[in-house]
């Protein structure tokens, strides 16, 4: 018969109240004693992925639920990614009813996920139909929002609140193939707090101009941090 416990001081694993390591050690019924080894569990985060499949306001497989379903549990890297049925390399076009969710969960909202696409953003979001007051995407908490077409909406295409969010090749302000203006009614992006995205607006508006421009429009606002 066997007794099991551990040495040490107090019971505690795997450092014992005045730092010392605990052993854990078994007790044969004839008095010898013997130690085994115990390693700790592996901290784990699970990662969740969502998928539009349709171009439709709301309900299964929306941006709407996705944005949505990202924002329960943990915070923890999601990512939100396309697989809208059609004709390979054709625009999906995505039409609000509403203003969107804030992203708000550390979430990847990834326009290059949409089958077909070869460099040219294949999701446009069009926010005719939001509502004045509405922006295409409000984004937080280290978001990225990568490769979509934002335009038409009632104020900003991206409003940037708090800081580590990426912006990465987006036409904002602008028609699916970049060629003609179809502008929102404020900044292509607007950001909140300046200050601490500056760095990251620069390094992306040297990479590329293209996801920042918007036409007859500001191209980036600010307010918040000098």
């Amino acid at each position: 018969m066997s007794r099991c416990g551990f040495t040490g001081g107090p019971r505690r694993f795997p450092a014992s109240a005045a730092g010392s390591p605990m052993r854990p050690f078994c007790r044969e019924s004839g008095g010898a004693s013997a130690f085994v080894s115990a390693e700790g569990l592996e901290a784990r985060v699970l990662l969740a992925t969502f998928t539009v499949t349709t171009t439709e306001d709301a309900g299964p497989g929306s941006l709407r639920q996705a944005l949505i379903d990202s924002a329960v549990g943990e915070f923890t890297p999601d990512t939100i990614v396309f697989a809208i049925p059609g004709a390979a390399g054709e625009v999906r076009t995505i039409r609000p009813m509403s203003a969107l969710p804030r992203d708000s969960q550390n979430v990847t909202v990834d326009g290059t996920t949409q089958p077909g696409y070869a460099g040219s953003p294949l999701i446009e979001l069009d926010g005719s139909l939001a509502g004045h007051a509405a922006d295409g995407l409000v984004v937080d908490a280290r978001s990225v929002v990568r490769r979509l077409v934002i335009n038409r909406f009632g104020r900003h295409g991206i409003h940037v609140i708090r800081p580590e969010v990426r912006v990465e090749g987006n036409y904002l302000g602008t028609t699916a193939d970049g060629a003609a203006s179809a502008g929102n009614g404020g900044a292509g992006v607007w950001i909140t707090d300046f200050s601490t995205n500056r760095g990251r607006w620069r390094n992306d508006r040297r990479a590329t101009q293209r996801h920042f421009w918007q036409r007859r429009r500001r191209g980036v606002g600010r307010s918040g941090g000098q």
